[in-house]
């Protein structure tokens, strides 16, 4: 079965045994093109990466922050933006 069939067929038998359905019969037709469009391993690797990468960035700024270094030093060193690494500082 080509994938959009089966991507709506999988919509369909949820809408059917009550599985999200409020949500699937208002948000059908977008779910069903995200899913056929959008979604490939190799982008969905890359965004976890990307995240991870954001998360360590994070933990470096806040221990930085902690031990009293300069914002933009901080920006610079993990490139968050002045502003990001002054929200972590709240």
């Amino acid at each position: 079965m080509p994938l959009e069939k089966a991507i709506q067929t999988a919509v369909v038998d949820c809408i059917d045994k009550n599985v999200l359905k409020k949500f699937l019969l208002k948000h059908k037709e977008e779910v069903i093109n995200m899913m056929v469009s959008e979604w490939n391993m190799d982008t969905a690797l890359e965004v976890k990466f990307e995240e991870g990468m954001e998360e360590k960035a994070e933990k470096i700024a806040k221990k930085l922050l902690a031990e009293g270094k300069d914002v933009d030093y901080i920006a610079n060193l993990t490139d968050l933006t002045v502003d990001e690494v002054l929200k972590l500082s709240k």
